[in-house]
């Protein structure tokens, strides 16, 4: 779960209006279940709604651009799936937020695995052999 990495300090009492919660995926994708179960626990003990707010695209930068540039007042927070905190920056060329500047973690709310499958028909039977492979086959 991401903030924006600033606070106004104005002193109201918060929430005094429903909270937006921006999923950089489509409806559908990781992670659907977490997304509604967050909002829901997350509501009771805030006394607002937590709205879920499905913002794709840009390789996950769009829903992400979003938080980052929003009032750093708390209302506006996202969830920033590891793809795109720690893969996309390194895969697009002039993302529209600094990770590191603009955002600010708050909760770790899921954890998963990753899984990396090739074709039974690759030649390769660990991690080691497919980077050789990859290596001696840069056009496959």
């Amino acid at each position: 779960m991401l903030a924006q990495t600033h606070s106004t300090g104005s002193g109201q009492a918060y929430p005094e209006r429903p909270v937006r919660l921006i999923v950089p995926r489509r409806l559908g994708a990781r992670p659907t279940p977490s997304r509604a179960c967050l909002a829901a626990e997350m509501a009771g003990p805030l006394g607002q709604a937590v709205v879920v707010e499905d913002r794709p695209g840009g390789a996950l930068t769009i829903g992400i651009d979003l938080v980052a540039k929003s009032a750093p007042d708390g209302y506006t927070i996202g969830m920033g799936p590891i793809g795109a905190m720690a893969i996309t920056r390194h895969m697009v060329a002039k993302l529209p937020y600094d990770i590191e500047r603009d955002l600010q973690p708050i909760a770790l709310v899921v954890r998963g695995h990753l899984l990396l499958a090739v074709s039974p028909s690759l030649p390769v039977n660990s991690v080691a052999e497919l980077v050789e492979y990859a290596r001696k086959n840069p056009a496959s």
